[in-house]
């Protein structure tokens, strides 16, 4: 695993009026690795996720991505930056085919104007089959080949989430952010999604930085751990370091079944 920092987050503070919702919140994610957030409800995790995804603004703070700060960018130029994101409560065009669902992450950051696609500009027909081709190839990655044509609303919860992880992925991600990827899935949906998330950051180079309830998944996963509990960071280490820290099991790992 690569030892170079990818992402930054530097003494974070976010505050909704007299609430903080994170706390002078500082850890940083190396290129390539998969690293877990946990923490109870209300703990602060989506609200650091909506920040990386630029749809809050820290009250105070830095957030960096490869060295380069991203709190001036705009969250549609986030994709462009290299940041991928699945969320929590699947977020997918339902009446949209699943290949064209895909299709959208990859034109999220082509580089053609819209001059250059009405005249069907060379630079802009080169792209656009890169696109066809590297959404195909997700399509096969990700066991999709039989829903491609379906629209996205008509497929089952586990497939559902398959289609918006290749979607994230079609955006050619540095860093791919999962929010709660194993919510509502079944056991053997489950050690499909892990290996999945194995063989994407294997082939794509990306690192995770991985939001999960399933604490069982996290561990066997993610190279380190953060641990959030009111805002502010408890803990941070190995899985093995995270399990044995005294304030994680009294926050968080004592009251999980």
């Amino acid at each position: 695993m690569s030892t170079e920092t990818l992402l930054e987050v530097d003494r974070v503070t976010v505050r909704f009026g007299g609430i903080s919702a994170l706390s002078d919140l500082s850890f940083s994610v190396r290129e390539r690795e998969i690293y877990g957030v946990i923490g109870p409800n209300g703990a602060g995790k989506t609200t650091l996720f909506n920040c990386l995804s630029r749809l809050y603004t820290p009250s105070a703070g830095e957030i960096r991505i490869g060295g380069a700060s991203v709190l001036r960018e705009p969250s549609h130029r986030m994709a462009a930056l290299g940041v991928g994101r699945t969320f929590q409560n699947v977020a997918l065009f339902n009446t949209m085919t699943v290949r064209d669902n895909i299709m959208t992450g990859g034109h999220s950051t082509t580089q053609s104007g819209f001059v250059r696609n009405i005249f069907r500009a060379r630079s802009a027909r080169r792209e656009e089959e890169a696109l066809r081709e590297h959404g195909e190839r997700l399509i096969g990655l990700m066991d999709l080949g039989e829903h491609a044509q379906r629209p996205a609303g008509e497929l089952p919860f586990g497939v559902r989430k398959r289609v918006e992880l290749a979607r994230a992925m079609a955006t050619r991600p540095r860093l791919l952010l999962l929010d709660e990827p194993a919510a509502g899935l079944n056991h053997e949906e489950l050690e499909s999604l892990k290996r999945t998330i194995l063989m994407l950051r294997q082939e794509s180079g990306a690192a995770v930085l991985l939001v999960e309830h399933h604490v069982g998944m996290v561990m066997s996963l993610c190279e380190r751990i953060v641990t959030l509990n009111f805002g502010r960071k408890i803990a941070e280490g190995t899985p093995q370091e995270i399990q044995a820290h005294p304030e994680v099991i009294s926050a968080y790992l004592g009251t999980v079944q």
